[in-house]
């Protein structure tokens, strides 16, 4: 057994992960990573780190290159296909049932533990990978256990909505993005239902922004350390480092990033929409505490 830790965030994309995964890396025992469902099309591409160098040229990402065994980085797309198939949806019901999907899950396991022993986290406590993807987080507890702690990161679907809608990254209408966050997000909270909370914690995109020290305050709890010199670092406006990510947004190729505010939705959408998007995502909407009109 892996003597690291992982903290999970998942959820629907677009929610403030990027965000609140810099922030929680600014800990001296946690170490964000980035997306880690990403790690073996990295591997085979050799696409850019968030420091902008690629994985080869990296100093941080060839080094944990070098410390994986020789038969995964002479197959890398066969663990790639065989991660896909391990944690897509398709597999979540597997993993519900308490069962294993279709396929070589002990080949999976062994690449999935030598991965993370081959992440130098400085003696950290926890790595951070903030996939997302709850296939991904049902496929690692199932490999860890009790090592895995699930942070379920949610988002008013109207500040979802719009950020899809940007000229950025991925675009999603608004119909389709309504049907992912509600798949999505139903699934994350029958997780919160059936789990303890030593195991899984459901955290507002929203709360971090409007009340971080209460927020942070609460995770701290969750994961048992002190985020008291982060929220000062937040009180004092300060920014916190991007640290070496795969996958990510657009914010990972900043330097820094400062938590901020966006509810550029509440200006701009209309009141007919606002109410509109919110009867479509009920009653997940009510259950989250979000008001229909702001």
């Amino acid at each position: 057994m892996s003597s690291k830790e992982i903290i999970y965030i998942l959820g629907a994309g677009r929610s403030g992960s990027t965000v609140l995964a810099t922030v929680l890396n600014n800990h001296k025992k946690i170490t964000n990573v980035g997306e880690l469902h990403h790690f073996f099309s990295y591997l085979k591409n050799n696409d850019a780190c968030s420091c902008g160098f690629e994985f080869d040229s990296c100093k941080y990402w060839r080094s944990v290159k070098q410390s994986l065994p020789k038969k995964i980085k002479d197959n890398v797309t066969d663990y790639e296909q065989l991660a896909h198939r391990m944690e897509y949806h398709s597999a979540i019901p597997y993993y519900l049932a308490g069962t294993k999907p279709r396929g070589d899950f002990q080949k999976y396991q062994e690449a999935q533990k030598q991965l993370i022993e081959a992440i130098h986290t400085n003696n950290n406590r926890y790595v951070l990978d903030s996939a997302k993807y709850i296939g991904r987080f049902l496929a690692l507890r199932k490999i860890y256990n009790g090592n895995v702690k699930g942070i379920f990161l949610i988002r008013d679907v109207r500040g979802v909505i719009t950020s899809f809608q940007k000229k950025v990254q991925t675009y999603s209408p608004p119909l389709r993005t309504v049907l992912y966050y509600w798949i999505i997000n139903v699934l994350g909270q029958i997780l919160v239902w059936f789990l303890s909370n030593k195991q899984i914690m459901k955290v507002r995109y929203e709360d971090i922004v409007d009340n971080p020290e209460q927020t942070f305050i609460d995770i701290g709890n969750f994961l048992e350390i002190d985020f008291s010199e982060t929220i000062k670092k937040i009180e004092e406006k300060e920014p916190f480092e991007i640290p070496h990510l795969v996958g990510g947004n657009r914010l990972k190729k900043s330097d820094t990033i400062t938590l901020r505010k966006d509810d550029r939705w509440i200006k701009n959408m209309s009141t007919c929409k606002k109410i509109g998007y919110y009867l479509l995502s009920f009653p997940l909407m009510l259950i989250n505490k979000y008001k229909i009109l702001k």
